[in-house]
């Protein structure tokens, strides 16, 4: 499930439209299933707006405080080759939360994990899922 988990966050921080241009793009188009045109032409036009307004250019990532996947949970088994559902938080600045969940599919051509894109232009189904997440960081000593 680890692996499914840390997947699911790679390939989210990577195709986010801030982590600009040089590689979002290749990340939805070689590590993502599904319809990945609409989600390209989607995340293209968010980081076009994104990027004009920080006065950034050439494709270049656009820094911003976007929050940190602080936690992840697999509620599913994971046996197998089938997609997994992974629920993550992410911690927003201003001390809020925000859950979303990201499926992933091992896959064995590749060797690699691909993110399912089956909301069409969206990667991710925002949830209002509560309850124990597993921390990416540990507490305590």
């Amino acid at each position: 499930p680890l692996g499914a988990a840390l997947a699911a966050v790679h390939l989210s921080v990577r195709i986010d439209p801030h982590a600009g241009r040089d590689t979002f793009e290749p990340t939805i188009r070689q590590q993502v299933s599904g319809n990945t045109q609409q989600l390209l032409a989607s995340v293209q036009r968010t980081y076009i707006a994104l990027a004009q307004r920080a006065g950034v250019t050439d494709g270049a990532p656009i820094i911003a405080a976007t929050g940190a996947i602080t936690g992840w949970r697999i509620d599913d088994d994971t046996s197998g080759s089938r997609p997994v559902e992974v629920d993550l938080r992410v911690d927003v600045p201003g001390g809020t939360a925000v859950n979303f969940a990201v499926t992933v599919t091992w896959d064995p051509r590749t060797n690699d994990w691909t993110l399912e894109s089956p909301h069409g232009a969206e990667a991710f189904a925002m949830t209002d899922a509560h309850g124990d997440y597993t921390n990416f960081f540990p507490t305590g000593s």
